[in-house]
Order: structure tokens, then C-alpha cells, then sequence
């Protein structure tokens, strides 16, 4: 969300001292931009933090995001739990060590675990069960 529409919107909801503005579409430009308007704005602000997320690919290339085909909404209303557990199942092999290593707070050794035995039987899907389990408990 760019920081012209995040301020806005966050002025409109809350009255906190303290907010963030994650971004990960455009990075430091977002959150540069959103400073000094939120800075006038929000005159109590005791602090501003820019958080920038490096764009997710899948191994193909492809983006990761809602504009792709095939993309999960975290709203059950928008993607039922079923389809949310099916598409972390179904994550490439070349994705899934990265996709436990951004999206779960699984430690380094569980990870390295995952990622030991997902290289000496890729055909049990380990990783790829760890992940969906992980993220469906965690979203639903």
C-alpha cells in the first residue's frame, strides 16, 4: 500500500502513536513517502518505521500475489480453508524450503531438517506438509 493511501486510511481507523506501513510493492519509495505526510499528520507519531519486503517469486519467475492466477486470500470467506491448505501443499519443490524459511517462524534447525530430508525424498513431501500444516493453522 503506498503511504499516500496508507495515512489516509490509518487516520480513518485508529488514533495510535505507533503504526506500521508494510510494503513490499515498491519498497523504500512507500515508506519514504509515507513518512513525511504521516510525520504532519499524525502529530503524536513517537515513532516511524518503514518495513520493505523483497518481492516473492516462484521458481519459475512468475510473482507471488494476489494478481497471479491461482492466488489464496486469507479471508476464509474468499478462499475456503481447503483450497488455503491445497496451495501450500502444492508448492513447487524449488519453493518450498524458501516459503517455510519467509512465511514460518519455524527455527533455522527446523527448517534445516526439512530441508535434509526434502533433498533425500522429495517424493514424501515432508516440507511440503510442514508448510501447509504450518500455514493453515497459522491463517485458520
Amino acid at each position: 500500500m503506498d503511504g499516500e493511501h496508507f495515512v489516509p486510511r490509518f487516520l480513518a481507523r485508529h488514533r495510535e502513536t505507533f503504526f506500521r506501513q508494510p510494503d513490499g510493492r515498491q519498497g523504500k519509495h512507500s515508506c519514504a513517502d509515507g513518512r513525511p505526510r504521516s510525520w504532519h499528520q499524525l502529530h503524536r507519531v513517537q515513532l516511524h518505521a518503514g518495513l520493505t519486503l523483497p518481492l516473492i517469486t516462484n521458481a519459475d519467475g512468475t510473482k507471488f500475489g494476489k494478481t497471479e492466477a491461482g492466488a489464496i486470500w486469507l479471508d476464509p470467506k474468499r478462499t475456503r480453508v481447503y483450497k488455503f491448505y491445497q496451495f501450500w501443499i502444492n508448492t513447487d519443490d524449488r519453493d518450498v524450503i524458501r516459503y517455510l524459511k519467509y512465511f514460518t517462524f519455524l527455527s533455522a534447525e527446523q527448517i534445516a531438517e526439512a530441508e535434509a530430508k526434502h533433498a533425500q525424498n522429495p517424493g514424501a513431501r515432508e516440507a511440503h506438509n510442514q508448510l501447509a500444516n504450518y500455514m493453515t493453522k497459522m491463517i485458520h
